[in-house]
């Protein structure tokens, strides 16, 4: 998601924009703003980032490399109802990976930039994950007008013009250097031009991870290659609910969770909170959509089926053993979503359905053959709604449907799919994940319910009466069900700064003690409420973090506004003995250096598997400590085509918040295993027993 040209020859450059947008002809603007819009739709529609159907792109800003001619990145601002929300960063000239990072919330940083200096006319750099500065946007002029990451804060620094400052000598010192730099490899520092080039053409090969071809272009939908890598990073929601007859006792009042992850689906028998089956699968893809029915007509609904839409088929499995026991023909359209149900009132729940919000049109296929058999209908329903299939007009046939708005929490359902609102409901939070059933064990399929991923909870609504009836878990897959405060680094009576090793520990210890019951780690304190960022200036926060900085050995340097502090990798360690000394004597750290793949698989096995934040060092460039960072990982993502296609991503919170709220970042790169500390150096995984 980067680029800028001057790396590479022109069929390279033309190679980037076919991938984008099988135009070669459309602007880079036009092209980080379509790739910007698809972004926002599935973060959207995901619900896990605050943005809802109701964000939207506002402005692009061109954002360089330094070193390199013309627009690397453009910064695509985000909205809702008018208040700033963040930014995506989409790179348009191939040197690096498509979407650099997001933000959720706040203004853009050139927005930021301009208030800062009063002017509009600048030229916003980006040299790192961190680091920004604003330069005068003249040709005559040169020199560096502010800074952004250069001493570890989030704030924007207006430079003095005395040739003395501390804190310009030193951004001006690593501009130079960097501009060098950039220039003779082409890239940013953490990229290697030929890997680049590897992995761009491999995507638009359309390689398998064994390296064997897959569907040519013209077989594929379009704009397949960005849209899975999209769907690959922002499928972070946890896993997706289901409601049927699992254990075939005759009433549809079962849930369970299809984890694509894991290639597993697990069964909670009676809706009570309570895992009792789960079946591990080497079936299904991570972009699959799950329903269940009645597939084999055997008067049960235990069976369940996915929609694949990058082949647009669907893939069935009776009585949810993880066989596959029938397919379909192609039907459907890349972005439909799928829901089944007894839509032609013979008295079996076979046949299947999608709701395509691009069109807001409703499609139905009887007995899942592959034609389709009443449809369109519509228009009804909105763009990012969710769909679901019922009995709700109690008439004995699950052939109603109804959406789930997330942006406003709104149900509608329309009795018999005739295009029509038959009733409405509010009720549910933006994350949640709707289905229907029978709950209540009445004999109708009139109850909704949500599966809520960011904390595991099951709700249940019967009859959608306006009310919560009754609550089940934590159960199930919760994706990124947990944040860490959004502390910055406090600083001393003399103007030091903590240090960000430091605020990362605290914010990790602050994990284990809200979320694990280490209560002892901040002296009994409760934590609820004390995430925001004002926290830390003063009381047990505050001395915590200072008690970090003595065991650690932090160093501290600079004068004026240029103070800094400084904490050295091979002492980070040492902060686990602030656990040590809480009385928790079997507490570790483990500090995992080498190879990048292997590394974020450790990383993707201590968040995902355990359950465990891991702090990540991060360095501008091996040698160059000038933007680097502590911060820590909330979420992981891998996008593997193949050990020499693999893209990685980290859900970091960066440890600094000046607008209020946990400042959650996504950040990607592409691993090379040749130059294992080029890009990310440390990773120190915390463990209690």
């Amino acid at each position: 998601m980067k680029r800028s040209i001057l790396f590479g020859t022109m069929g390279a450059v033309l190679l980037s924009v076919a991938i984008v947008s099988g135009s070669e002809q459309q602007r880079p603007i036009d092209r980080a703003l379509s790739v910007a819009r698809d972004v926002l739709q599935d973060l959207a529609q995901e619900g896990m980032s605050g943005w809802t159907t109701d964000s939207r792109l506002a402005q692009a800003f061109p954002v360089h490399i330094e070193g390199l001619e013309g627009v690397s990145y453009y910064e695509v601002k985000v909205v809702t109802a008018r208040r700033d929300a963040g930014y995506i960063l989409v790179n348009v000239n191939g040197t690096d990976l498509l979407v650099a990072e997001i933000t959720t919330e706040g203004p853009a940083t050139t927005e930021r930039f301009r208030k800062a200096l009063g002017q509009d006319d600048l030229k916003i750099v980006r040299y790192d994950w961190f680091s920004w500065a604003a330069k005068a946007g003249s040709e005559s002029a040169s020199g560096i007008l502010a800074v952004i990451g250069f001493d570890e804060s989030s704030g924007v620094r207006v430079l003095a013009e005395s040739d003395g400052d501390a804190l310009r000598a030193r951004a001006c010192r690593f501009d130079a250097d960097y501009r060098r730099r950039a220039a003779n490899k082409g890239c940013v520092p953490y990229q290697d031009r030929a890997a680049l080039d590897e992995y761009y053409l491999e995507l638009a090969e359309g390689l398998g991870s064994d390296g064997s071809p897959m569907a040519s272009r013209s077989q594929r939908p379009q704009d397949t290659y960005y849209r899975n890598y999209l769907r690959n990073v922002f499928r972070c929601d946890g896993g997706l609910p289901l409601a049927g007859d699992f254990d075939r006792d005759g009433r549809v009042d079962d849930v369970g969770t299809f984890d694509e992850r894991e290639e597993a689906c697990a069964y909670d028998y009676g809706a009570n909170g309570s895992g009792n089956e789960t079946v591990d699968r080497d079936w299904g893809e991570p972009e699959d959509l799950v329903v269940a029915g009645d597939f084999d007509r055997d008067g049960r609904v235990d069976d369940i089926a996915i929609f694949r839409p990058s082949d647009r088929r669907w893939y069935f499995d009776h009585d949810h053993d993880g066989d596959t026991d029938g397919g379909q023909p192609v039907w459907g359209a890349l972005g439909d979503a799928p829901l089944a149900g007894d839509f032609d009132r013979d008295g079996y729940r076979d046949d299947v359905a999608v709701y395509r919000s691009s069109n807001m049109m409703w499609y139905y296929d009887y007995d899942h053959d592959g034609d389709t058999d009443e449809g369109p209908i519509g228009t009804w329903g909105l763009s990012g709604d969710r769909p679901f299939a019922g009995d709700f007009d109690r008439d004995g046939y699950a052939d109603d449907v109804g959406v789930f708005r997330p942006g406003s929490g709104r149900w509608y359902f329309d009795y018999n799919h005739n295009d029509s609102t038959n009733a409405t409901l509010t009720w549910g939070a933006n994350t949640d994940q709707p289905i229907a059933g029978d709950f209540d064990n009445d004999g109708y399929s009139d109850d909704v319910a949500v599966f809520r991923p960011t904390d595991g909870t099951w709700y249940y609504n019967y009859n959608y009466s306006g009310g919560t009836d009754r609550t089940a878990g934590p159960w199930g897959p919760t994706g990124q069900a947990w944040r860490m405060p959004s502390w910055y680094q406090p600083e001393s009576l003399d103007g030091y700064p903590v240090g960000c090793g430091n605020t990362a520990w605290a914010m990790v210890y602050a994990y284990w003690r809200h979320f694990k019951s280490k209560t002892a780690l901040f002296g009994g304190l409760d934590l609820t409420g004390r995430g925001r960022a004002s926290a830390c200036d003063t009381g047990t926060i505050y001395n915590m973090m200072w008690d970090l900085a003595d065991i650690n050995e932090t160093i501290y340097g600079g004068s004026g506004d240029d103070k800094w502090g400084l904490t050295w990798p091979y002492k980070m360690p040492q902060g686990i003995r602030y656990a040590q000394n809480c009385g928790y004597s079997t507490a570790s750290v483990v500090r995992w250096r080498g190879d990048e793949r292997e590394k974020f698989n450790a990383i993707e096995t201590e968040i995902r598997d355990s359950d465990r934040p891991v702090i990540l060092y991060i360095a501008s460039e091996e040698g160059v400590h000038v933007g680097d960072h502590y911060v820590t990982i909330e979420g992981t993502v891998k996008i593997d085509r193949g050990w020499r296609s693999t893209a990685i991503g980290y859900l970091v919170n960066y440890g600094w918040s000046e607008y209020g709220s946990v400042t959650l970042k996504w950040i990607f790169t592409r691993p090379t295993s040749y130059d294992p500390h080029h890009s990310v150096y440390d990773a120190y995984l915390v463990r209690f027993d």
